[in-house]
């Protein structure tokens, strides 16, 4: 008897190359942008694993980012994608595309995203906190450059395009800040490791390297409620208001959690309390180790404390143990890319000729702080609106010397600031932080690692060592005898 030789015409189009990776698209039934369904079969045939990043090829040379998951209702030879993901890739239904391994992408840093005209005529409110918040908020989402999407949000839907990623031509937005976003948005996951979240951090640096600025970025970028307490303000000269002025500003952030309490000046209000003479300063010390420790129980409050100090060296021990500023994080002067970058933040909204190159300066101004290329950029601007005035009283002065004169047709220049604007600037830059005071903050730093024992090279003994007896496989076990040949009641 015959074997009936039926043809699959579904699948026919694979016959010409027969790769695993090569797939025929069918209609998604999770409607979700930033996925592609297989079956588990071609996943494992792939080595694929459930939430990988895969490159998918279309038409066009034009390809995209997606996360795999498993779908046992979907076909061997088939992957299933959403309409928003097949118009990227310039494919339809029954097409087929390729399917890759993406391993290399990274955690994007920035993204620029413009909305779809279209798709916004009559929206009202904001765009960021009605449809692209929610949309990666929360959600581990590859994006590509020149890729759209369609966000549903209320009663309508709006198209964006993605114009520019940072870094790469595609990366996944779902970076983590581990010492301050993870415990505010994730405090679950350190109760189920079975730890406390990290209580806080402190930033020390020379003055002007941008301390304040990231405490203030970080609040802005985890969306917490941001309390800042100078540490001069809460001194008071009655007996006891000190303590009070600190004990509102917990009790305010509180009330307020998730939310950060920035201390700037640390130093001045947390010195060594062994160096220090007056019994004020001691009070304030001890308080603000108490309010830290959390007497009272604030294992339901998420509150951060994010302490800043030019004088590291000063502060009371006492607040830099494990559990009150966990971690000690050195801000140094800014490298020459982080330098371009200051002088393009100061400048965005300044009209800068084309003569002028930044980058020069950015590689001039060696050893400058954040705060001192500010002022190189103030310097410059008012030599710019200077000479601006200066033209104007000259024309002034033309006309009232000769009022009978035709008046000029003068052409209203727009003021820019030019690079004999820079180079006169240049001539009163100057360093506010010198070499000596980097030495004594790398010493610093050098000798806080040395007296915490950074850098030890502990390592568990071999299992096959230790298997002579049995309480060597139990760690508590030493204890627990130890503990019984102590108590004096047995």
């Amino acid at each position: 008897m015959m074997k009936s030789s039926k043809k699959d015409y579904s699948t026919a189009i694979l016959e010409r190359k027969k790769s695993p990776n090569r797939l025929v698209i069918d209609e998604a039934i999770n409607d979700d942008n930033s996925v592609v369904a297989m079956h588990p079969a071609t996943m494992e045939k792939l080595q694929f694993f459930r939430g990988d990043t895969v490159l998918i090829k279309g038409k066009k040379r034009k390809d995209t980012v997606c996360i795999v998951l498993a779908d046992e209702q979907c076909e061997e030879p088939k992957i299933r994608l959403n309409k928003v993901v097949r118009a990227n890739l310039r494919v339809r239904l029954g097409d087929v595309v390729s399917v890759h391994q993406c391993p290399d992408v990274k955690y994007g840093k920035r993204v620029h995203i413009l909305p779809i005209d279209d798709t916004i005529e009559g929206v009202t409110g904001s765009l960021f906190d009605a449809y692209l918040k929610p949309y990666f908020l929360e959600s581990y989402r590859p994006v590509r450059k020149g890729d759209l999407f369609l966000v549903r949000g209320g009663m309508r839907s709006v198209e964006f395009k993605v114009i520019e990623t940072d870094p790469g031509e595609y990366c996944v937005m779902a970076q983590i800040r581990e010492l301050v976003e993870l415990p505010l948005r994730h405090p679950q996951l350190f109760k189920s490791i079975g730890v406390k979240p990290p209580k806080g951090i402190l930033l020390y640096g020379p003055p002007g390297s941008g301390k304040t600025l990231i405490a203030r970025a970080v609040a802005n970028e985890t969306g917490a409620f941001f309390f800042l307490i100078n540490g001069p303000e809460i001194m008071s000269k009655l007996a006891g208001e000190s303590e009070s002025n600190l004990r509102k500003a917990f009790e305010e952030a509180e009330k307020n959690a998730p939310s950060i309490i920035f201390i700037d000046e640390l130093d001045s209000i947390a010195p060594k309390r062994e160096k220090t003479h007056g019994e004020v300063e001691r009070r304030i010390v001890s308080q603000l180790l108490t309010l830290m420790d959390g007497l009272k129980s604030r294992a339901h409050k998420t509150v951060f404390i994010i302490g800043a100090t030019n004088r590291p060296d000063i502060i009371d021990p006492a607040l830099l143990r494990p559990g009150r500023l966990d971690q000690l994080i050195y801000i140094p002067l800014p490298d020459e890319a982080s330098r371009l970058q200051i002088f393009k933040a100061c400048l965005r909204k300044s009209p800068v000729s084309r003569d002028v190159d930044l980058a020069a300066l950015a590689r001039y101004t060696h050893g400058f702080s954040g705060a001192d290329i500010t002022e190189i950029c103030q310097r410059a601007c008012k030599y710019a609106i200077r000479e601006n005035i200066e033209k104007d009283i000259e024309k002034e002065k033309r006309k009232q010397d000769n009022p009978e004169a035709m008046e000029e047709d003068d052409v209203d220049e727009v003021p820019e600031i030019k690079a004999a604007h820079f180079e006169e600037s240049m001539k009163f830059a100057r360093r506010s932080v010198s070499d000596a005071d980097i030495r004594k903050y790398q010493l610093f730093a050098q000798t806080l690692q040395q007296s915490r024992g950074f850098g030890t090279e502990f390592r568990f003994p071999d299992r096959s060592e230790n298997v002579a007896g049995e309480g060597a496989t139990d760690p508590f076990a030493s204890a627990t005898i130890a503990a019984e040949e102590d108590d004096l009641y047995n």
